[in-house]
């Protein structure tokens, strides 16, 4: 199911439960509460389903990280290089240095934002 199609099945099913469907179905789903009420507009509206291809367009939505941040790989193998153990033929590597440490460095060096770090976490082991 794409976007529109999602958006209207649960816009339906809100519909269908009646006074208090919005919430009924944003509890049972997760889904957010505006996206609900903007398929519930599109059925009231006589808003035709749109067949199964995509909505967006193709090289639509957020980069991803080493995109926008090519030096970053570099980087970070500079701060691992200083501190690490284990077998270095392994791709697995371990550090004594905690991810804040290694965030703050990164920060300090203009190659990662405080926001970005989340993204971090999938290149290094817990």
């Amino acid at each position: 199911m794409n976007e529109s199609q999602t958006r209207w099945i649960l816009g339906r099913e809100a519909l269908l439960r009646g006074r208090g469907g919005l919430k009924e179905v944003h509890e049972l789903t997760g889904v957010s509460r505006t996206t609900i009420l903007k398929g519930m507009k599109d059925i009231a509206g006589n808003k035709p389903l749109k067949p199964s291809s995509g909505v967006r367009k193709t090289g639509g939505g957020r980069k991803d990280f080493e995109y926008n941040n090519p030096g970053f790989e570099a980087a970070l193998e500079k701060i691992m290089d200083e501190n690490t153990a284990g077998d270095p033929m392994c791709p697995l590597r371990w550090t004594q240095k905690s991810t804040q440490v290694i965030a703050i460095v990164l920060y300090i060096n203009n190659l990662a934002q405080f926001s970005e770090i989340p993204f971090l976490r999938r290149y290094w082991a817990h």
